[in-house]
């Protein structure tokens, strides 16, 4: 993958999580990581391109590491 390939889904990844909070906080909703994976998860289900789709998935497993037990 080149080093543009890797700055643009880099740049996907972050706008899905910023997309993300920017939705729980608009909402209202509590602030958890499990909050801003359903978000993701919604956005997927209503059917987005394959491009928005992995970064979607990419978004969703970085997150769901910041949700593991450390140790």
């Amino acid at each position: 993958m080149s080093q543009q390939d890797e700055f643009t889904e880099g740049k996907a990844i972050c706008n899905e999580i910023g997309a993300a909070v920017l939705t729980v906080l608009g909402e209202k909703r509590e602030f958890t990581i499990q909050t801003l994976v359903k978000v993701m998860q919604a956005s997927r289900e209503i059917g987005v391109g394959d491009e928005r789709d992995r970064a979607l998935k990419l978004a969703e497993n970085i997150l769901k590491k910041f949700a593991q037990p450390i140790g």
